[in-house]
């Protein structure tokens, strides 16, 4: 014979050996573990039915000293609604339930008391299947309602089974993806389904927590059915927590460092196999603007399973290609980590929603520039300039850049791709005075233009003294943008234009969004263009964003270069 020992607690009560010695020993072998209780291993002749050894391990928590208690998680709730927990009537009660455990520490496992008489076991499943997450992934779990409309309709519902939750995690920045997001938080749709085990109410119930980005259906009760969604709650949490960068978006242009740095977010955990959706905002502003968009994307069916959404938040105080230099670094990092052998399906295409400045900013990424831009710049060759190997690694970036492939259609919404008299007039001349480009920018420019004398031409004078901020850039006769009008797109992309028209009485050259005329806004190659009256946040107007999603559902035709 032999024995084997489990050392699962330090604690053992001393009256446990003469406990055991009394029991009645018709076994061989025994081993009794329950999940958090105690472990027994003894070993008895069969002939002498002698105890050859018994070593008892207790969790310190034990209140009968045999048996192992569960957390127990006091609940007050209807019992019937239970009995069915998925079923629209009766996910609320299960999502109070869910957030009383998480309130409870609950992680895996818990007895649920209700009354006096009525217990049963909770389990929550882990994070062993994709988009779906254990109860401790969430530092705060809570239900959702959300009353209907006026006219009956719910805004941003998916009507199905399971209770839909508000679950936020704290961004400690703890993995690669979760630099990717936020840092006021990382927080997406959450669905709960629930399973009795056997017998409503006399059995276990089995409980997962499923991302309603990625499984349209979920299997319960032994058939696919629809689940349940809230795809508003994760962005009014994101908003309500990042209220005070978009109230100091004014402020923010006027400093030479600005608090936050250009970053581009994922705002969902990544898929393989979705095409990310890039939301780009205009000058001073913040992707808090695409609050109401995002929600309409998500909460389309054909959008939600098709693209996974992005955002790019920059410094609008510098010049767009200032910006768009930064995203495409940014992207292209973010690219190769999250798929370094480049065989995912979600990398092999990607789409841009840009507005007003945004679109000059996206620009940059389906142009090759060659040489125009330098030699409009600069009397002098790059080899002929002063310059250490960083600064011209640099200006090469700036000046020489590649174009992203990658990016196969982009919706151009009110962009100035030919400026705004705006930038001129009085109101514009005030901005320039008050906006101050990043300090980076500034002083790598004065930096060049102080060790190479002459260097820059007069048309980049702004340039050469650290002088040029986003609302210069933005004027008609600033030779950047006239460059880069006349660009012709390095690769084929699906172009569309939405463009704002206030509807004032004014003949075609004349047209404007008030800020953006339609002769800037116009692009001649583009695939579609539609005019929606409406000022410059024409995507806001319900025609604007119907014209969104549908160019998004539409066959990519694409613009040759």
């Amino acid at each position: 014979m032999f024995c084997s020992f489990c050392l699962s607690s330090p604690q053992t009560e001393p009256n446990d050996l003469e406990r055991l010695k009394k029991l009645p020993l018709s076994f061989s072998c025994a081993a009794v573990a329950p999940a958090g209780g105690f472990v027994v291993f003894f070993v008895c002749s069969r002939v002498g039915l002698t105890l050859i050894s018994a070593v008892v391990f207790f969790c310190a928590s034990f209140s009968s000293g045999l048996l192992a208690e569960q957390p127990i998680v006091t609940f007050r709730g209807k019992t019937s609604n239970l009995s069915t927990p998925n079923q629209p009537g009766s996910a609320p009660t299960l999502a109070r339930l869910i957030a009383k455990c998480h309130r409870s520490g609950v992680s895996r496992e818990a007895t649920v008391k209700l009354g006096n008489s009525l217990h049963f076991p909770i389990r929550f499943a882990g994070e062993s299947l994709p988009d779906r997450y254990g109860l401790r992934t969430f530092s705060e779990v809570s239900p959702v309602f959300r009353l209907p409309l006026a006219d009956g309709s719910q805004s941003h519902l998916r009507t199905g089974l399971g209770a839909p939750l508000s679950c936020v995690r704290e961004n400690r920045a703890s993995t690669f993806q979760e630099t990717l997001f936020p840092p006021e938080a990382v927080t997406f749709p959450v669905t709960a389904i629930a399973e009795w085990e056997g017998t409503p109410l006399n059995s276990a119930l089995h409980v997962q927590l499923l991302c309603p980005l990625s499984h349209e259906n979920a299997f319960i009760d032994g058939s696919s059915q629809p689940l349940a969604a809230d795809f508003s709650t994760s962005w009014e949490i994101l908003a309500e927590r990042a209220e005070p960068l978009h109230r100091n978006r004014i402020t923010e242009v006027m400093k030479a460092r600005p608090s936050r740095t250009p970053k581009l977010y994922l705002m969902q955990p990544y898929h393989s196999d979705k095409e990310p959706l890039i939301l780009i905002h205009g000058l001073i502003d913040t992707p808090l603007t695409w609050l109401d968009l995002s929600q309409q994307l998500w909460s389309d069916s054909v959008i939600r399973q098709q693209y996974q959404i992005w955002h790019y938040s920059y410094d609008t105080s510098a010049p767009a290609l200032y910006a768009g230099r930064i995203l495409q670094k940014q992207l292209r990092e973010i690219r190769r980590k999250l798929d370094p052998s480049g065989g995912h399906d979600a990398m092999q295409s990607t789409t841009i929603i840009a507005h007003s400045m945004g679109g000059l900013v996206t620009r940059r990424l389906i142009s090759r520039p060659g040489d125009k831009f330098w030699n409009r710049a600069f009397h002098r060759p790059i080899e002929k300039l002063d310059l250490t190997a960083e600064e011209r690694d640099t200006l090469r970036e700036a000046f020489f850049w590649e174009p992203e492939t990658h990016i196969k259609r982009v919706i151009f919404i009110a962009v100035p791709h030919r400026g705004s008299d705006f930038a001129d007039n009085p109101i514009g001349k005030l901005g320039r005075a008050l906006v101050r480009p990043p300090r980076e920018f500034s002083d790598f420019y004065r930096t060049i233009s102080s060790k190479n004398p002459g260097a820059f031409t007069a048309d980049y004078q702004h340039l050469a003294n650290g002088e040029l901020d986003s609302v210069h850039a933005l004027s008609p006769r600033q030779p950047t943008l006239q460059i880069l009008a006349e660009l012709p797109l390095s690769h084929p992309v699906a172009v569309h234009s939405i463009i704002g028209d206030k509807g004032r009485p004014d003949p075609p050259e004349k047209r404007s969004d008030g800020i953006v005329p339609y002769w800037s806004s116009h692009l001649d190659f583009a695939i579609s263009e539609k005019v929606i009256r409406a000022n410059h946040g024409v995507f806001r107007a319900p025609e604007g964003a119907e014209e969104v999603l549908r160019i998004l559902k539409s066959e990519k035709k694409f613009c040759e270069p």
